[in-house]
């Protein structure tokens, strides 16, 4: 409905999870492909040791940690800056969700994807028109997050594991 009514206007997201770092994952990618939002904001940013769902856990003594939701929003901020673009883009699983975001030079291609269900599957790649050089690719799974995969054959794939989200960039 906001993208229909409202689609010519900026939208943006904030003050919203649902209540673990997957699901949230979920809603910003939802409010990314469906209302057609340009940014999620987080607001429990930084919160005391407490808030299980704070994205840096801070201590009386000065000292944090990381919680998986710093982890899930690295997802979806590391390797997308100003001026990246939303494309289009299919996929052949209707339970994986993704957005792919392309940098202004055209030589680089971000996806974030989201394999909610309890069923591994394989990720393929290819780009209409272009070559892809290199495929580099972090995840994340319920108590091992932003794990880095390394590098990818640009011909290979990569296996989205049971509820995890996935940043692929590809170099083009």
């Amino acid at each position: 409905m906001i993208r229909d009514n409202f689609g010519n206007k900026p939208c943006i997201m904030t003050e919203y999870s649902n209540y673990s770092w997957l699901n949230t994952a979920w809603f910003i990618i939802q409010n990314i492909n469906e209302a057609n939002a340009s940014g999620y904001l987080y607001w429990l940013m930084a919160w005391d040791v407490g808030n299980d769902q704070s994205m840096i856990r801070l201590r009386i003594d000065g000292s944090y940690s990381l919680s998986p939701f710093y982890y899930m929003m690295k997802h979806f901020s590391k390797n997308i800056d100003r001026g990246y673009t939303r494309i289009k883009t299919t996929i052949n699983n209707s339970s994986v969700r993704l957005s792919a975001f392309e940098h202004p030079a055209g030589n680089k291609i971000t996806l974030v994807v989201i394999n909610p269900v309890k069923v591994a599957s394989n990720l393929d790649f290819s780009v209409a028109g272009k070559t892809i050089k290199a495929v580099k690719a972090v995840q994340s799974i319920e108590g091992d997050f932003y794990k880095d995969l390394g590098s990818v054959a640009p011909a290979g794939h990569i296996t989205l594991k049971p509820m995890s989200v996935t940043t692929v960039v590809l170099d083009i």
